[in-house]
């Protein structure tokens, strides 16, 4: 959640200008994932949930949405 939170606040914030010319058919957003046919995001974006490996494939299984991203480290 908190990594989620942390991109889309990221993305709004960019100061990127208005006018700019990458695609004029969406020049007027300001996200860069809306207005570039290539953005490379660095940094640690990587989900680390809390369990073991069989736990985990089983909550996937289950579709336990829920229970993993309530051990989501960065939760």
């Amino acid at each position: 959640m908190k990594r989620n939170k942390d991109f889309k606040r990221i993305e709004q914030n960019l100061k990127l200008p208005k006018d700019y010319k990458s695609n004029p058919n969406i020049a007027h957003s300001y996200q860069a994932s809306d207005r570039f046919d290539f953005v490379f995001w660095f940094g640690d974006l990587n989900y680390r949930i809390n369990g073991t490996l069989k736990v985990i494939k089983k909550l996937i299984h289950d579709n336990r949405i829920e229970v993993m991203l309530f051990n989501d480290q960065l939760f």
